[in-house]
This record gives C-alpha cells, sequence and structure tokens, in this order.
C-alpha cells in the first residue's frame, strides 16, 4: 500500500488516498466540508477522474468568510460500488490579524514521519528535500509494508534552523490488507532536476531487519528508467530503518527526463522498488578551449574566446585582471593589472552554464605571463656633437610582430615634442631585461646645452620608456682659421691665437705630426684641436708665412784718433726704403759710445746693428809682470798699437818696461811721477799728434 502526502499553504489542501495493491473499484466521488459535517452524499464535491489512485489531488477554498481561529477541514471517497470511506479530519487555524508577525526562525531543516508509534521527536524517517522556508509541493512516498490491515495513523512535523520543532500533524489512514515485509521504498528525492555531478539526498524507508555493517546504496537507472546497466550514485552504511543518502551523479551523464533510483541493502541483501519519482538530468558543458594571448602587458587589455553554444553563458575568472567587455558571452576582453615584480603568472578560467543551469567544467588558460612594461635606457653623460651617442635599452614586456622600437634625442630643454634625433630598430618578443643597442647619431649643428636626454618608444605595444638622467652635450667653437706672419730668422707663437684656459689644444702640421713647441714654429700651415673637459673637440688651420727681414750686416766699429773727434753715424748703413731709427738724437755727429740703429721694412721686420766708436786707451795695471808686451798688464787686455792712447800712473806695483821690440802708440801720459824704461836700445814710437788727449 501506497500513500501521498502534499504540503500546503492556508486555503490549498493537497490530498492522500490509501489503495491496496489488490483489484479494487474506482474512486468516483470525493467531497469535502469545513467544521460541521452536512451528512454522507451532502458535502461540496471535489471534481475527480475515476480511478483507483488519486494521488496529489487538491481541494482550494476562500478561508476569508471563516473566523480567526482553528478549523475543520472533513474528507470523504466513494467508490463505484456505492462504499464511503471513513470521514478523515484535518485541523487548521486561520490566523488572528490582530497577533504580530511570527519571528523569522530560519529556513526547515529537517521533516519527518511516523506511523502509529511517535519514536520521540528528530527520531522518525526522515524526508530529504531542499533546505528552504517554503516547502510547498515536497513530496514523501511511504512505505506501509508490514502494517496490519485496518486504521493507522501518520504522524509528520518539521523543525527549522534554530532547532525549534512545528506541531506534530496527524492523519489517519486505513490499510485494506497486510503487506509483506521486508521493503526498501525511496520515499524521497530532495531534486529532481539535476545536472550532471549534482549532489542531493534521497530519502528512504525501510521495513524489515538489517544487520550490523549494512549499508545501503542507491542507483541510478539510464536515461529511459532501465536498471539494466545502472550507476551508483551513493551510499550509506546504516541498519536503520529511515535515513538519507547523499548521492552525487558523475561528473558528466548523458541527458535524459526518465532516470529513476532504487535502493538496494546489503545484509539483508535486498533490492528496493523505482522510484515513483522521475529525475529529469542534464549533461554539464565540458572544459572549453580558450583562445588568446599568453604573454601580455599589465595595463593592456587582450581579447580571448571560446566557441559559442546557443542557450549558454559564460563567466569569466580573470586572475590578475579585470572583464572589460564581454560579459556573460562566450568572448571576453580581459585588462591585465601591471604586476609590482617584472613579470608575474596568471591565469585564465571561464565556466559556461548552459540553457539548462548546469555549470561545465572550469576552462583554463595558463600560465599567462603578464609583464610591467619598462624600457629602461642607458647612455653617457656627455656626448659630442656630430658623434654617435650609444644608448644601451634594457627591456621588460611582450612585443607584437612587426613591433619598431625608437630612440630619441630631445632637445637641450629635455622636451621631446620635436626630438633632435632618432632611430629604430625592430623588436618583438617577450622576456625580461631583454638588452638591446641603439647608435644614436648627433646632429653637428645642435645648440649646446646641458639637459639633452634620450627615451625609447615603442609601436606596438604604443609605449613610452623611461627618460635618462640628463647628458650634456658642449662642443667648443675656435672660431674661423687663421693667418699670420713674421719676419724671417724669427720664429712664430702658435699659442696666440687660441687662449680658452677650458680647452686643452694640440697642434699638428701639415702632414698630422705632432708639434712639439706651438710657441715657436716656422713658416707652413698648422692644425689646431681643442678640446674641451668632456672630450669634445673643434678644429681651426694656421696658416704662417715669413716675411723679408733688412739686412744691415754685420756691426760697426769705428775707432777715433784724438779726444774730442766726431763720427757720422749716417753713412755707417745702407737704409734706403727702410725706417732707421739710431738711439742717438744726432746720429751725424757722435763722439766715442755704443750706438744701436733699428731699421723696419715695409712689412714690419726689423735688423738691428751696432755702430762702436771708440777712442783706444789703454791703462798700465802691472798685473801679470813688468812687459811691455803683456796683454794681462793693460786694462783692456790688448798690447798697445800705434792707434792706443797710453796711460801709466804711480799707483802701480810694477813698472812699465820696453824690451823685447820697440811699442807703439797714439800717445802717452806718465801721470804723479810714473816710469817708463826702455831697455835693450828699444824704442817707443808715437805716431800721432793730438791737441787733447784722454782723462782717466
Amino acid at each position: 500500500m501506497q500513500r501521498l502526502i502534499k504540503s500546503s499553504s492556508l486555503g490549498a489542501v493537497f490530498l492522500m488516498f490509501i489503495h491496496c495493491l489488490q483489484a479494487q473499484p474506482n474512486i468516483t466521488r470525493v467531497e469535502y466540508f469545513i467544521d460541521t459535517d452536512p451528512g454522507m452524499g451532502l458535502a461540496t464535491v471535489k471534481p475527480i477522474t475515476p480511478g483507483t489512485d488519486l494521488a496529489n489531488q487538491t481541494i482550494s477554498f476562500d478561508p476569508t468568510a471563516l473566523t480567526p481561529g482553528v478549523h475543520f477541514l472533513g474528507i470523504r471517497s466513494r467508490n463505484a460500488n456505492g462504499a464511503w470511506s471513513h470521514t478523515n479530519y484535518l485541523a487548521f487555524a486561520k490566523a488572528f490579524p490582530a497577533l504580530p508577525a511570527e519571528p523569522d526562525r530560519g529556513n526547515l531543516n529537517k521533516i519527518e514521519y511516523f506511523i502509529d508509534n511517535d519514536p520521540g521527536m528528530g527520531m522518525g524517517i526522515p524526508i530529504a528535500f531542499t533546505t528552504g522556508n517554503n516547502l510547498t509541493n515536497t513530496v514523501a512516498q511511504i512505505n506501509v509494508t508490514g502494517l496490519a490491515a485496518g486504521t493507522h495513523m501518520l504522524g509528520w512535523r518539521s523543525r527549522q534552523a534554530n532547532g525549534a520543532w512545528s506541531h506534530t500533524f496527524l492523519l489517519e489512514f486505513s490499510v485494506l490488507a497486510l503487506l509483506a515485509a521486508p521493503a526498501l521504498e525511496i520515499n524521497s528525492i530532495s531534486k529532481t532536476t539535476l545536472c550532471a555531478g549534482d549532489s542531493f539526498y534521497v530519502g528512504y524507508h525501510a521495513t524489515g531487519t538489517y544487520n550490523t555493517g549494512n549499508t545501503f546504496k542507491v542507483f541510478l537507472s539510464d536515461g529511459v528508467g532501465s536498471f539494466v546497466t545502472e550507476t551508483e550514485i551513493g551510499t550509506l552504511t546504516s541498519n536503520t530503518k529511515g535515513g538519507i543518502v547523499p548521492c552525487k551523479l558523475p561528473a558528466h551523464f548523458a541527458n535524459g527526463t526518465s532516470y529513476r533510483l532504487r535502493l538496494k541493502s546489503s545484509n539483508t541483501v535486498l533490492t528496493g522498488q523505482q522510484s515513483m519519482a522521475t529525475l529529469t538530468i542534464r549533461d554539464r558543458p565540458y572544459a572549453p578551449l580558450i583562445t588568446g594571448r599568453t604573454q601580455v602587458n599589465g595595463g593592456f587589455t587582450y581579447p580571448y574566446n571560446v566557441s559559442a553554444v546557443a542557450g549558454s553563458s559564460f563567466k569569466w575568472l580573470i586572475n590578475g585582471g579585470s572583464q572589460s567587455s564581454g560579459t556573460n558571452t562566450n568572448a571576453v576582453t580581459a585588462l591585465w593589472g601591471n604586476p609590482t615584480s617584472d613579470s608575474i603568472n596568471r591565469n585564465l578560467k571561464v565556466i559556461e552554464t548552459n540553457q539548462y543551469g548546469c555549470v561545465g567544467d572550469t576552462g583554463l588558460l595558463a600560465p599567462i605571463t603578464v609583464y610591467r612594461l619598462d624600457i629602461g635606457d642607458t647612455t653617457s653623460a656627455s656626448a659630442c656633437k656630430g658623434d654617435i651617442l650609444v644608448v644601451k635599452a634594457s627591456i621588460t614586456g611582450s612585443f607584437d610582430a612587426g613591433n619598431i622600437l625608437t630612440a630619441q634625442l630631445s632637445n637641450a630643454s629635455g622636451n621631446f615634442t620635436a626630438p633632435t634625433a632618432t632611430t629604430t630598430l625592430a623588436y618583438a618578443g617577450s622576456g625580461v631585461n631583454q638588452l638591446a643597442s641603439f647608435n644614436l647619431p648627433i646632429p653637428a649643428n645642435l645648440p649646446n646645452g646641458n639637459g639633452y636626454r634620450v627615451r625609447i618608444r615603442s609601436s606596438n605595444p604604443v609605449f613610452v620608456g623611461d627618460t635618462t638622467a640628463a647628458i650634456i652635450i658642449q662642443k667648443p667653437a675656435l672660431g674661423a682659421d687663421v693667418t699670420g706672419t713674421f719676419c724671417t730668422g724669427a720664429s712664430y707663437d702658435l699659442t696666440q691665437h687660441f687662449t680658452d684656459n677650458a680647452l686643452t689644444y694640440s697642434w699638428f702640421n701639415q702632414a698630422f705630426v705632432a708639434v712639439n713647441n706651438p710657441a715657436a714654429v716656422l713658416a707652413g700651415i698648422y692644425q689646431v684641436i681643442g678640446k674641451n673637459s668632456f672630450g669634445c673637440p673643434d678644429t681651426a688651420m694656421v696658416t704662417i708665412t715669413a716675411l723679408p727681414k733688412p739686412a744691415l750686416g754685420a756691426d760697426t766699429t769705428v775707432y777715433h784718433v784724438c779726444a774730442g773727434d766726431r763720427t757720422n753715424l749716417l753713412p755707417l748703413y745702407n737704409t734706403t726704403s727702410l725706417t732707421a731709427v739710431w738711439n742717438t738724437g744726432n746720429p751725424s755727429s757722435v763722439g766715442p759710445g755704443n750706438y744701436r740703429l733699428i731699421v723696419t721694412n715695409s712689412q714690419g721686420c726689423k735688423d738691428t746693428a751696432l755702430a762702436n766708436i771708440i777712442l783706444p786707451t789703454a791703462v798700465w795695471t802691472g798685473t801679470v809682470s813688468t812687459n811691455w808686451h803683456t796683454a794681462g798688464n793693460w786694462d783692456n787686455g790688448k798690447v798697445p798699437d800705434a792707434t792706443t792712447h797710453v796711460i801709466i800712473s804711480t799707483a802701480i806695483p810694477r813698472i812699465c818696461i820696453i824690451s823685447a821690440s820697440d811699442g807703439m802708440a797714439a800717445s802717452v801720459q806718465l801721470k804723479n811721477g810714473a816710469t817708463l824704461q826702455q831697455t835693450n836700445g828699444r824704442q817707443l814710437i808715437i805716431n800721432e799728434k793730438c791737441a787733447a788727449l784722454p782723462t782717466q
């Protein structure tokens, strides 16, 4: 015998009718009344389709006319033979409107029932259901095998999440004949529409005896309800006559709407009847294949997609990024976050939910390397115009095919609005601190500056790298080439033309041989290279020409005979076409002395000559001996000749003697009693007769 119960809210009652498995006449009339029984056949008729099994019949009535409080619903039926059933009563209450609202005690988490004997709260036969606070349409299939023929009492109740139990509801029913035990019945299924891989609960009600170690196992049929090939989906070790078996469907299962369950026990070995309820099972989507980039840059968006499926939605999970477009679709744009390190491995997941609400396996794309895009560059702190500036780059990121790296040189203020120089390099690939080198030509006409900078840009992705520290570009400016002249016989000082102390100069001749002494060079073409402290050079040429020099000839000596003689210096040298300058005011009449003549030609070259006007005089010193003919005995170191005026004084320690040969003089003065001796027949020959003699 089977009995069906359906829970309801106030105003709708679900009928439970009992039928025996043996043949019996159809039920042809169902009637009900509230509170007062008008008599059999006189109550309100419930329209039915005659049959022996009238499960899940619903009586609906309007309770608004009823007074608040407890009321009774009476229900009975009559079969085709005219036999009436017992009148079954169901008590219900209409709430008093003035009462405060019932506090929310949480969801119901247990429903149980018993037959005839109440085992106590929590000890009844459990019913599997989905936890909630609205259990409308919860169905239980009750096992009545082993019950004696006659009237029995069904009791049921529920428990809230806070542990509070409901009242125990009682319902009388009749068993027409004893049904043999033991029997295994699946009395309830928590959920009948499922996806592959779902977990759910199956309640059972067993009659008979089951030994220690017994297991109850739940088996699933194929999609048309056949158990020829069945699948075990749950097990519970228990010898109790009622329980809940946790079940889980395989991760993937064929679609079907007619699956059924049955229960088997191991000790006693028994196979139960198939469930009355059928299950609808939908397979879960398999993990989709994700298409998209696995080498990406933080801060940039990239497209990803899976194959579209009609009726499906897709949930994307971007580890380390966010979704910028494509919500719930098969195509998404992912914005990857910038990592704190040079790179980090992330992943991308997608979960498909099909048209039946079944959540599929997770599709995974991993690892996805996310780079912190960076283009670092280094170069020298200074550079020279016209040179090649070598730029070293350290590149981190993912760069697409066709990407071009461009090294740029700013203006002198570090501004890149109009770069003063550029050079490019094709670069594609992914990695951390990849090295590249650029040869950046510096224009020769750049203005000097201390604020030049370099940066590197990429084209795909578009990115601007770091900017270098300030670069000094300072080139010296020596100016125009120089010409110079000098007079023959002298040298030329090249260093007079380039005198900037901030520069270091190097001199070279026309054969580019270094000039050791640039301060004294001869005629020729010379190159000067001036370098500043940064080693930047500039070059200039110096052309030196030798000019002709006047030639006065040798110095001239003129001897006067007598004191008071005068000499005209002008005829001594040819000064035609020359500018002549004597160091005396009246060169046409000079006495003894040293006179210098400087002449300058039209090109400014000079020559100098000396004219020595001498009145020859010798003073006796007697330093060596008494011999007139010994040069060391005279103050001028010469032996007197016919032009020499001789002076002999008494203050000399030795007298003067002419003995070896004759002596000659222009004049002789013996002062203060001085003595001059002649021996060996030698003579003193006086050649001049001067009115005036020199003085000592």
